[in-house]
């Protein structure tokens, strides 16, 4: 992975130069990795309102699929940037790259693993205007988690089974994304506790995405 690889770099480096040459080289290095706006960049991203523009539910769909893989990229080198500064600064603290222990070794590799197997679904997320802010925070803590997920705004108006209420959140997955709904639950249950969370009741087939998420 990049943090592996960021890992041998450093370690090399450490090896290869006295610590203050080391800290000489991390001190040049910093402002520019310090004035990579990523939190910005994801916000730009992770919403695809058009404008004032509110998109159908079928327009919806077709939006939202295609931004979420892009969030899921934006997310991942947000993440590998994060654990990348985090280590230079360890090091300059130090001068020296610190040791993890064998339980901290397998922790990162745990998540690392989770990591890439959520990157292979992907969540739409859906939402009113009402809901929003909600929306959002679902959909950042969905990528957080390695899914491909993008959150857009629509008026529901083509739905004709799902009636839409206030705090209710429903879930239409496939058989793929019937995989995931124990952890999107348990991520709902954190994330809007006094949301009522609803399902479809069995897996049907959707044009986009595995799981979608329509937040009223």
């Amino acid at each position: 992975t990049s943090l592996e690889f960021t890992k041998v770099v450093l370690e090399f480096l450490s090896k290869g130069f006295y610590p203050a040459i080391l800290i000489t080289v991390l001190y040049i290095l910093w402002p520019a990795l310090s004035r990579i706006d990523m939190i910005g960049l994801f916000g730009r991203l992770q919403s695809a309102k058009v404008g004032d523009y509110e998109l159908t539910f079928g327009q919806a769909q077709t939006v939202g699929a295609e931004i979420a893989p892009l969030n899921s990229k934006v997310a991942e080198l947000e993440r590998n940037l994060n654990s990348a500064v985090s280590e230079l600064r360890k090091l300059q603290e130090v001068s020296t790259l610190p040791k993890l222990s064998s339980q901290e070794v397998k922790a990162q590799e745990a998540k690392e693993q989770k990591l890439k197997a959520n990157s292979d679904y992907t969540v739409l997320v859906f939402h009113r205007g009402t809901s929003r802010e909600r929306a959002a925070t679902v959909t950042k803590a969905l990528l957080a988690h390695g899914f491909q997920s993008s959150d857009t705004e629509t008026d529901f108006a083509e739905l004709q089974k799902v009636k839409p209420e206030d705090n209710v959140i429903f879930l239409t997955y496939t058989t793929k994304g019937e995989e995931i709904l124990p952890d999107l639950e348990k991520e709902l249950a954190t994330l809007a506790p006094g949301a009522v969370v609803r399902r479809n009741p069995r897996p049907i087939n959707m044009r986009r995405g595995d799981v979608q998420m329509l937040i009223f």
